[in-house]
């Protein structure tokens, strides 16, 4: 990652280390901030001038293709694009890059490019997030677990200096299967750039692998505050599972069985 920053209009600006456009905007969050939102034709040009490679910027329609938003959520209809673009060339274009004259492309988030990160001076600080005390939720051998919003919120040492801490969001599953969503029949597979997230109305579902029992790593986390930063590192969520248990007959059941299967045998 560049070393030498810049400020504009009260706001910091950096390069990202060589990544693909995910882990570049993964990268600013953790330095709270995300890839560049380019509001008007003044900041395109200082931005052009400043950063002279071929960069990321944060302009992504990996939502809903052919609709290109700003990751950091701000609804600036500002373009610049090259002739011709975005064309989403093979299907798979879905993230912008800005060339060194300044004009935009779409393209795949294979390059390993550098991206522009733009940090919000007056940002809020992020949340922590270093443990969990014990397992997050207990279940089952072979059976869904539902963990909370409030069943992290209990074990972990999640903190916020000035704002608070209200979800939580996936970054990796360790063992087994995870769902997130509203309810069991409406979740759906997680996936960790759009169902990633645990908060007051969305619940992680996991299922442990087969056979699988004790206290086992199910997925790792961050923090999220309510301006949206995350904790730097992703902390393990362990969830207790007890053994199946092995049904046992009776010694009078057991003699029932033998009498019925003795009556099907001699008829």
């Amino acid at each position: 990652m560049g070393n030498t920053t810049f400020t504009c209009n009260g706001h910091t600006y950096l390069l990202s280390d060589a990544l693909s456009w995910q882990e570049a905007q993964n990268q600013a969050v953790r330095l709270g901030g995300n890839l560049v939102t380019i509001n008007d034709a003044a900041e395109q040009t200082w931005l052009a001038a400043t950063f002279t490679d071929i960069v990321w910027i944060g302009y992504t329609d990996q939502t809903t293709e052919g609709t290109f938003q700003w990751i950091s959520g701000e609804t600036a209809t500002y373009t610049n694009w090259n002739q011709g673009e975005p064309n989403d060339f093979n299907g798979i274009e879905d993230y912008a890059q800005q060339y060194t004259n300044g004009f935009w492309n779409d393209i795949s988030s294979d390059s390993q490019i550098a991206g522009i990160i733009e940090i919000n001076s007056s940002a809020n600080n992020a949340p922590t997030l270093t443990t969990f005390s014990a397992p997050v939720n207990t279940g089952n051998e072979n059976s869904d677990v539902t963990v909370s919003f409030t069943d992290l919120q209990a074990k972990g040492d999640e903190a916020d200096t000035d704002g608070t801490v209200d979800a939580f969001v996936v970054k990796a599953v360790s063992s087994g299967a995870l769902k997130t969503g509203l309810s069991p029949a409406t979740a759906t597979a997680w996936d960790a750039l759009t169902n990633n997230t645990v908060d007051a109305t969305h619940q992680a579902y996991w299922t442990p692998d087969t056979n699988a029992n004790g206290t086992l790593n199910a997925f790792t986390v961050v923090a999220k505050d309510n301006g949206g930063l995350e904790s730097a590192t992703p902390v393990q969520a362990t969830i207790g599972i007890t053994t199946a248990p092995i049904l046992s007959l009776s010694p009078i059941s057991q003699s029932v069985i033998e009498l019925l299967f003795h009556y099907k045998t001699i008829s």
